[in-house]
């Protein structure tokens, strides 16, 4: 044999254990996951009881395989699942502790906040309870004059409305003095069959005086009965529905 093949096959055989001894392991190792919760971000910190807020986690990750979220709370009640989730408060003031569980197919994290549900506002003018929307127009509105004589914080309007006969889908918009607050589907796809939450007012009702409130259906109820405001209420405030 020939001295050049000789090293010609010397270095054909020593590259493969330069690929193996010589960092192999990171060449043909797959990428290392990680996963890392950030941070887990309420709307408010500070909740009534039977609130509804949204939560959404802020997640670092490093992987290609899909994140598995799974959310926990010690009371009240957490839906759907995912990086942003909607929360309902228990009714009983306390601390309750949020946690998120990211899982990955070789990491995972977790991490946990505290909601803290306080008392209900002492201050409150009842708008609405148990009516129901009219039926068999195209537009079932519910319209209630309120005079409000004194402000104790930043009011807010907390509603409920629940499908009761109606098998349909509809949109729930709220206005005051003719400001859209909301416009939002509900009904069983979307919502479950109701829909709550309360709307910070703090822009519109800055001083004492009378508020148009209109809450609407459409389209509206194709039955008896089928949709109604539950509850109605003006926190923070103090006055009386007079139309």
């Amino acid at each position: 044999m020939r001295s050049g093949e000789a090293i010609e096959i010397l270095i054909a055989l020593s590259i493969p254990s330069l690929l193996v001894g010589c960092g192999g392991d990171v060449l043909f190792s797959p990428p290392q996951e990680v996963i890392e919760i950030v941070g887990i971000i309420p709307e408010r910190e500070q909740i009534y009881p039977g609130d509804v807020i949204g939560i959404r986690a802020q997640v670092e990750y490093t992987g290609s395989s899909r994140l598995t979220y799974r959310w926990s709370a010690s009371g009240g009640t957490i839906s759907p699942t995912g990086r942003e989730v909607t929360y309902i408060a228990p009714d009983e003031p306390g601390e309750y502790e949020i946690s998120l569980v990211v899982e990955g197919e070789s990491a995972v994290d977790h991490a946990t906040i505290t909601i803290t549900v306080i008392p209900p506002p002492q201050h409150r003018v009842p708008i609405a309870e148990g009516l129901y929307f009219p039926h068999d127009l195209l537009e079932g509105i519910l319209k209630f004059k309120v005079r409000v004589d004194e402000l104790f914080g930043p009011v807010r309007l907390r509603y409920h409305v629940i499908q009761v006969n109606d098998q349909f889908d509809s949109i729930l918009s709220i206005h005051i003095d003719g400001k859209k607050l909301i416009s939002e589907p509900i009904g069983q796809a979307f919502s479950g069959g109701e829909a709550k939450g309360a709307l910070d007012l703090t822009d519109i009702v800055r001083a004492p005086g009378i508020y148009l409130f209109r809450f609407s259906i459409k389209p509206a109820n194709r039955v008896e009965k089928g949709w109604m405001l539950k509850e109605a209420v003006l926190e923070n405030a103090e006055g009386e529905v007079i139309g």
